[in-house]
């Protein structure tokens, strides 16, 4: 007698299934049966008047624009409207980009005369010799720092300042 097995072998991601007869037995022929001829259907009427009405339906949706005139002003409009205002957008931005690099530029500008003004009041103080100033206006110009008597000092609590006519309190 033959047995029948079923072998399963892998391919990809899914499983295959092959039958084979293991023996010696002889297959038998298969005839192969005719397939009856099926008979047109008779149409029916109700099916007959919903294709008419699909046909008819589909040819006036042919005819029929799908937008009207107005629609399609306002899409039109809205349309340029939101292009315009990215070319305004990209315009702005480009400007303060513009803008940001000048500051950029102006800022390394104002840091090099900042530390040039620096260097050059540096070479001032430093040229200054506070004891020939001194020996020169006292030798030469005959000038003598003021005695304890000459100096007043007072206090002004009425604002942070002083005014150079305001009348000096005397005590």
């Amino acid at each position: 007698m033959a047995r029948a097995k079923v072998e399963k072998t892998r391919t990809k991601s899914y499983m295959k299934t092959r039958e084979y007869i293991d023996g010696n037995t002889v297959r038998r022929e298969q005839v192969a049966v005719p397939v009856p001829k099926q008979e047109p259907r008779k149409s029916n009427p109700n099916r007959q008047k919903s294709i008419e009405f699909q046909r008819r339906l589909a040819e006036e949706r042919k005819k029929s624009n799908p937008y009207t005139i107005k629609q399609k002003l306002v899409v039109a409009s809205s349309v340029s409207i939101v292009a315009i205002a990215s070319i305004f957008y990209l315009l702005s931005e480009s400007s303060v980009a513009n803008n940001m690099n000048q500051l950029k530029t102006m800022q390394k500008q104002y840091n090099q005369l900042v530390i040039d003004n620096d260097a050059l009041e540096n070479d001032i103080v430093s040229g200054i010799d506070l004891q020939q100033i001194y020996d020169i206006a006292t030798g030469e110009l005959g000038m003598v720092y003021p005695g304890k008597d000459q100096v007043r000092s007072y206090e002004k609590t009425e604002g942070d300042y002083v005014r150079q006519y305001d009348k000096i309190p005397t005590e």
